[in-house]
C-alpha cells in the first residue's frame, strides 16, 4: 500500500511564528493598538484568519480585510527569507523520501510563493506535489486538499496529515485521513487537549513515529 504524508507548511515545516508575530505587531502599531506576545498569538491564532484578526480587536466594519491581508503579506513575503525550517525537518523529509513514502505540502500560502520558498529551502526534491491557495485570504484548505487526494489517487487510510493548527485537524477529518499535530507551531499545545489523535512536541518524536509507521493508524 502507498503511504503518504501531507505536510502543512507554515509552523509545521517552516519556523515562522516569530516573523508572523512581528508582522501582526507592525499592523497593530500602525493602528495604535497594543503589542501581542508570541504566547498571546499562539493562544489566539486560527482559521478563518479574518475571525482571528477580529478576535484580536481589528474592526472590519471600518477597514477592508483584503487590504489588511495584503498589508500583512507584503511584510511577510519581503521577510520570509529570514525563516528556516524547524531543526531536523529537512533531514526527516529526506529520510521519508528514501523510505519510499510520498510527501505533499498543503498550505494556506499562495501557491507561487509557496513553491518558491520550498525551492529556496531545497525541499522540493522530497515532494510529490505542492498545493497552495490562489489568494491571500487564507479561508481554508479543504477544497485544495480534496484536489490533492484526487490528483494523487491516494487511499485515505494510508495517509496522515501533519499540521500545527486545529484547522489542519478539520482538513484531515474532511479528507478522511489521520490528523497528526506538531505542537511547536502557530497554536499552543493546550488547544489540542480536546482532540483524540497523535500530538508531538518535537521533530524527534514525530520522526520516530513516522519512520516506524507500518500501516493503519499512526501511533504516538
Amino acid at each position: 500500500m502507498r503511504k503518504a504524508i501531507i505536510w502543512d507548511f507554515n509552523g509545521t515545516i517552516l519556523s515562522d511564528v516569530e516573523l508572523s508575530v512581528e508582522g501582526l505587531n507592525l499592523l497593530r502599531h500602525r493602528r495604535s493598538m497594543t503589542t501581542v506576545t508570541v504566547d498571546q498569538y499562539r493562544d489566539a491564532f486560527g482559521f478563518p484568519v479574518q475571525d482571528y484578526y477580529q478576535g484580536l480587536g481589528f474592526d472590519f466594519s471600518r477597514e477592508d480585510f483584503a487590504a489588511l491581508s495584503h498589508e500583512y503579506h507584503s511584510f511577510y513575503f519581503a521577510n520570509v527569507h529570514r525563516c528556516d525550517p524547524h531543526q531536523h525537518v529537512p533531514e526527516l523529509m529526506r529520510e521519508l523520501h528514501q523510505a519510499g513514502m510520498e510527501q505533499y505540502v498543503l498550505s494556506a500560502m499562495q501557491e507561487p510563493e509557496l513553491q518558491q520558498t520550498l525551492d529556496t529551502l531545497a525541499l522540493t526534491p522530497f515532494l510529490s506535489g505542492v498545493y497552495g491557495l490562489g489568494d491571500l485570504l487564507a479561508r481554508g484548505k479543504v477544497d485544495r486538499g480534496r484536489q490533492l487526494m484526487a490528483d494523487a489517487g491516494l487511499s485515505p487510510k494510508q495517509v496522515v496529515l501533519v499540521g500545527d493548527t486545529d484547522h489542519d485537524i478539520e482538513v484531515a477529518l474532511a479528507l478522511e485521513v489521520q490528523p497528526v499535530t506538531l505542537t511547536i507551531g502557530h497554536q499552543s499545545a493546550h488547544r489540542f487537549t480536546r482532540f483524540d489523535h497523535p500530538c508531538f512536541d518535537s521533530i524527534a518524536a514525530l520522526r520516530r513515529a513516522l519512520l516506524s509507521w507500518e500501516s493503519g493508524p499512526l501511533s504516538a
